[in-house]
Parts: structure tokens; sequence; C-alpha cells
């Protein structure tokens, strides 16, 4: 399959600079429909249960084919189709007329300078006080249980139980337990040389100890050398917004833009 979607992307990129949201190569082995249009072509993959589409169209017309052939096909199963743009409007009117509508409108919240983080965290909220500690094995499935009913996976994208294994295993995802033992806040990062990326953040507890798990890991982060710190959050959550905006982030023009086919969503505006 991956031969095969290649040759068909090199023969559109033969003729045209194609409309695309891009792929990676491990999709290929998890491919479960093909939709064809001339040199065009669209496909569906299972994402933890989430039917996700990849496409490849020469112009706007051609993609609304493709997109209107999957939502048409028996079944009616839902569809999730997300892009990455700087307008946040980009072919918003070629899905709406495929009958798919918006689901999430995420702006991407970066800073470039993390050595400044802490100008923008008052003396009460940077107080180190050890809240919270690196999630074990064995935490696994209290984790995903609670993340998986408070999130939305066709927006967040959440794992399987062996992939957050390994999330622990690398010191990714930190946790903070209450009273009665229960997992009341949850911290999911990766840490690249330069970049960290805050990924998932849920917090139930009182809020300086999400701060603190957070000012922690962005200690080490800076510790370590880096500088650029990245996070999306949805347009309309101005918690999170207010979250992110106290450690120096700010929408940079960056939108990740996610829709979905079938007469049951309900369009956020």
């Amino acid at each position: 399959m991956y031969l095969e979607i290649n040759k068909k992307i090199a023969k559109l990129k033969d003729h045209c600079r194609p409309i695309t949201n891009g792929y990676t190569d491990d999709i290929c082995s998890i491919v479960e429909s093909i939709w064809e249009e001339k040199e065009s072509f669209m496909f569906s993959y299972d994402d933890h249960g989430v039917k996700r589409l990849i496409y490849y169209a020469s112009d706007e017309e051609t993609l609304e084919k493709l997109l209107c052939k999957a939502g048409n096909e028996k079944g009616k199963r839902e569809y999730v189709v997300e892009f990455l743009s700087r307008n946040v409007n980009e072919n918003k009117e070629v899905f709406e007329r495929a009958g798919y509508v918006g689901l999430a409108r995420m702006m991407r919240m970066s800073t470039s300078d993390c050595g400044n983080v802490f100008d923008h965290v008052s003396m009460s909220e940077s107080k180190i006080d050890s809240m919270g500690k690196q999630a074990g094995i064995t935490d696994t499935e209290v984790i995903n249980r609670k993340l998986w009913s408070v999130f939305d996976t066709r927006i967040s994208h959440l794992v399987s139980d062996d992939e957050l294994k390994e999330m622990i295993r690398k010191g990714e995802v930190y946790i903070h337990k209450g009273k009665m033992g229960n997992v009341d806040a949850i911290l999911q990062t990766h840490m690249q040389p330069r970049k960290l990326y805050i990924n998932q953040v849920f917090n139930g507890a009182e809020k300086r100890v999400i701060h603190d798990m957070l000012q922690r890991r962005i200690r080490e982060y800076i510790q370590a050398g880096g500088k650029y710190m990245y996070a999306w959050v949805e347009k309309d959550n101005i918690a999170s917004l207010k979250f992110h905006q106290k450690y120096g982030m700010r929408h940079d023009g960056m939108w990740d833009l996610v829709y979905a086919s079938g007469k049951n969503n309900v369009e956020r505006k």
C-alpha cells in the first residue's frame, strides 16, 4: 500500500500542486478505503476507533467530490478530517457543501523564549512545593480512563494503554492524587532538544497543582537548554487560553482545523 499511495502522489504532483492534509508512512499499513477522482484520491484509516481521512486533490472542486463520496457511502459512518492552516476559514465552504461540520478550531500557542516564562507567573504560582509526581506504569489504566472520559479523541488523538505506557516510561506523564488516592490532575508533555509540547492538561484539583506540575517540567526543559514551547488550544476554551497565556504563550497564527461528516454532529461556531 505504501508504494501504491506514493505512486499516486507522484503522478498527481506531475500535473499540479495538490491540496492535501498530508500523511505519515506508518498510516499506509492501516488504510481501509480509497476513493479516486481522476488523478486525485482520498483514503481512510482507523485511529483508535476514529475513521480519519487523508486527501490529495488537484483543486477544491475535486476535493469536494472526494469528500462527498466518503460521506455518502452506505452505512453513514462518521469520518474525521484534520488539517493545518494559517487561514481559519480555508476550504470551509468546500467542507460544508460536502456535508461536513466543524468540530474544532485549535489555535497553536507558542513562545520562542522559555527563559522568560516565569516573568509571566506570579510568585505564589512559581513556588515549587513538590505537588504531583511522574506517573508509574501501574497508573496507566486509571490515567487513560480519565483522559478518554474528559477529552474528545476525534480532536485530542488519545492513545491506547500500551502507547501511554511508553510515554510514562519516557517520563512524559505527571499526575497528582487526591486524599482518596484518585488521580485528579494529569499533565502529558513531549520534550525534544529545543521544543516542549504541552499535549494533555487535566486538572480537577486546586489550581496551583497543575501549575506546579507544569513549572517543574518547564524548569527541566530550560535546564536542558530548551527554548521553544508549544500547545494546541481550542479557540473557545477561555480557561485553557488564559492558562497558557500565563506562561507567555500566544497564538502564532497557525490553526488545526477539524471537520466531521454526518448529520449527528453539531457545528461549533
